[in-house]
């Protein structure tokens, strides 16, 4: 059977991530001047998923114009948070969701793979044990609260910090039957879901391999520390890199390797490089980057040291360490 359909979790407030998300929602946040949430979904597209839908509250507008030209499908939006649990309503109720078996991911996930091999075996175990639910973990992270543990038939035992649990990445796949023990309002996925007794029985765990690796990227230093490190992967794989196949996997081949290896060139990495291809106007500046005084910002925000908003023209501003600039004015 072919699970061609996914469902992206993109409402939250990013709360981790201020002053950054005051103007862009987390899942739109630039990763090598693309938005983050397709890191997240690389491995789905090219596994063949089809049809991506997402739910939004923070930010609608802006995470619509950065990622809608992607995904091309239905928005959910929320007036008020469903949490982890509760966006699942929306797979109930649409129309066009209408599947038996559905993809569930985190906007804001990161994760890199070899090859999506690993989809295929947690597809296999989800459909031969007739799961509600099947959790996708790997054991690359150390795990803290959200360890996964499960028994000898893969089976869903509950969360805690044994040796042998593992990370969950935010990737699921969900059987609409789970929709029997689902009510209309917001809830936790794990708490008031899936540690029921009636519905732990019938959730299961899938190891994913140790070429599939989650990075945090939920605060402003594990992000720039995992674009550091994607980089650096970028310089010794190129296009056996995750960044690259990425990118190829959306469809950005246009002068792919002219931008990427801009990327590993920290004196090309700044205001002015490839304007044209950024999405949404957002520029990476590199380290001891100096801001010109002929720049001028409108509703910006960037990484430590300063935060701007309203309109500011800046005299040489120095940063120390590597930001992130929305701008929608630049003169």
């Amino acid at each position: 059977m072919k699970i061609d359909k996914a469902f992206i979790l993109c409402a939250g407030l990013g709360t981790r991530f201020k002053p950054q998300t005051h103007f862009c929602p987390k899942p739109a946040l630039p990763f090598f001047n693309i938005p983050q949430v397709l890191y997240s979904t690389s491995a789905l597209k090219e596994f063949g998923v089809s049809d991506f839908f997402y739910n939004s509250h923070h930010l609608p507008e802006e995470l619509e114009k950065s990622i809608k030209p992607y995904f091309k499908t239905e928005a959910f939006f929320e007036k008020e948070l469903l949490d982890s649990g509760g966006s699942l309503i929306h797979l109930k109720n649409s129309k066009q969701l209408d599947d038996e078996h559905f993809w569930i991911l985190n906007g804001d996930s990161f994760i890199s793979y070899e090859n999506t091999d690993f989809l295929n075996e947690a597809v296999d175990l989800h459909l031969k044990s007739k799961a509600l639910v099947t959790l996708i973990g790997t054991g690359n992270k150390k795990t803290g609260l959200n360890g996964l543990s499960y028994d000898t038939y893969s089976r869903f035992k509950g969360l805690n910090r044994d040796n042998d649990s593992l990370h969950f990445i935010g990737l699921y796949l969900l059987n609409r039957d789970v929709f029997k023990y689902i009510e209309p309002k917001a809830f936790k996925l794990f708490d008031d879901l899936l540690l029921k007794p009636e519905v732990m029985d019938k959730v299961f765990v899938y190891n994913a391999p140790k070429d599939v690796v989650w990075s945090e990227t939920g605060n402003e230093k594990d992000f720039i520390t995992c674009m550091k490190k994607e980089a650096q992967n970028l310089k010794l794989k190129k296009e056996n890199s995750f960044v690259y196949r990425t990118h190829k996997n959306w469809g950005l081949e246009k002068n792919l390797d002219q931008k990427l290896e801009l990327f590993l060139n920290e004196n090309h990495w700044g205001l002015n490089t490839y304007r044209s291809d950024l999405p949404k106007d957002f520029v990476c500046v590199p380290d001891t980057c100096s801001i010109d005084r002929a720049v001028k910002l409108s509703n910006s925000a960037v990484f430590e040291k300063l935060t701007l908003n309203q309109e500011l023209t800046s005299e040489s501003l120095t940063f120390d360490d590597k930001l992130l600039i929305h701008s929608t004015q630049w003169t």
